[in-house]
């Protein structure tokens, strides 16, 4: 068994958001699963997102605080706390805050390095720079 506290984990700023890896290769040495938890930024606040996909795994989000949308394929869901939401292989998905609060999740992937799975989709942006 191996665990790990939230107080012992740097956040890392990524696109639009900051991530906790709570469990994976480089976190808790994890064979199969990473875990991660997510703070999305207002889309008020930043740049534009790009969605990406996940080449062979699915991704799980589970909702902690906050409403925003999930956008995929095109289409968008609003979202809650305590919402799960399953995201199938190879398909285009991107999570927004859509509000001025903060919006945490959970994010679960079958694999102990999901980097190598992710592409990140450049030719889209949400919401359109020309929307702006």
């Amino acid at each position: 068994m191996k665990k790990i506290n939230l107080n012992e984990i740097q956040y890392k700023v990524a696109q639009n958001r900051k991530i906790a890896e709570l469990a994976s290769a480089q976190v808790l040495d994890s064979q199969g699963v990473t875990c991660r938890l997510v703070e999305v930024n207002p889309i008020s606040s930043t740049e534009p997102r790009n969605p990406h996909i996940h080449l062979d795994i699915e991704e799980t989000i589970y909702v902690l605080e906050g409403e925003g949308e999930v956008w995929f394929n095109g289409n968008l869901e609003k979202i809650y706390p305590n919402d799960l939401v399953l995201i199938p292989k190879q398909e285009k998905h991107m999570i927004l805050n859509t509000t001025n609060t903060p919006l945490k999740i959970l994010c679960f992937f079958p694999s102990n390095d999901m980097e190598a799975t992710q592409v990140l989709c450049t030719d889209i942006t949400y919401p359109n720079k020309e929307e702006k």
